[in-house]
């Protein structure tokens, strides 16, 4: 659990600033201390990374355009990760669908429009 905060963190912080991680997060680590996040081989992303990649297009600007994403993420670089390809991006994806659907409900205290589509580009 903690790698995946960890690693959404950093992703986080590389759209926000568009360039490394965080020092705090680059350390360098003990020598034999092992991979860090490896978990059983063959274990991919899981389902909704896949998912995000199919609607991409559709979701891409719709998340891009939710007023929490703008405070965390540079403007122009949230509609693209929903098209590209890797592991990476589209974990970054996942989390920032989840965190737009999370600040829609919780920070803006508004109720849920129907599915994913209708409820990001519905104005509440």
């Amino acid at each position: 659990m903690w790698t995946v905060l960890v690693s959404a963190a950093t992703t986080l912080y590389r759209l926000r600033w568009g360039r490394g991680a965080s020092p705090t997060l680059d350390k360098p680590r003990r020598a034999g201390a092992g991979p860090v996040g490896r978990g059983p081989r063959g274990r991919g992303p899981g389902a909704g990374v896949g998912w995000t990649g199919r609607h991409g297009a559709k979701l891409g600007p719709l998340v891009a355009a939710q007023p929490g994403i703008d405070e965390i993420c540079r403007p122009g670089a949230v509609a693209p990760l929903f098209g590209a390809q890797g592991k990476r991006a589209g974990f970054a994806a996942w989390t920032l669908l989840f965190y737009a659907l999370w600040h829609r409900r919780h920070a803006r205290g508004l109720e849920a429009a129907g599915d994913v589509f209708d409820t990001l580009s519905s104005d509440g």
